[in-house]
């Protein structure tokens, strides 16, 4: 009778561990992702910075610049945002 007892025990405790092993995964996928778009979202705003001031000195090669730059941190954001909803459905 206790061996019984014992694999039930066991069997309880490895289903929690691989319940709370399956909640980190999502949360830590979770806030990579917000940490990802932050940091794009930043360089964007950085990139947008520098062109608005270069606007001021007059430098055309600023925009294709900062233009390719958004347009990467886009494309960036996209993609994280198709890793982050694969595994919620």
């Amino acid at each position: 009778m206790p061996t019984k007892k014992l694999k039930q025990a066991a069997t309880g405790h490895v289903e929690k561990i691989k319940s709370t092993t399956h909640n980190f995964k999502e949360e830590f996928k979770k806030q990579t992702v917000i940490a990802i778009t932050a940091a794009f979202a930043f360089l964007i705003a950085l990139v947008w910075r520098d062109y608005i001031m270069s606007i001021i000195k007059t430098d055309e090669a600023t925009l294709v610049s900062t233009i390719i730059v958004t347009l990467i941190c886009v494309i960036g954001l996209v993609i994280i945002s198709k890793w982050s909803s694969t595994e919620e459905k």
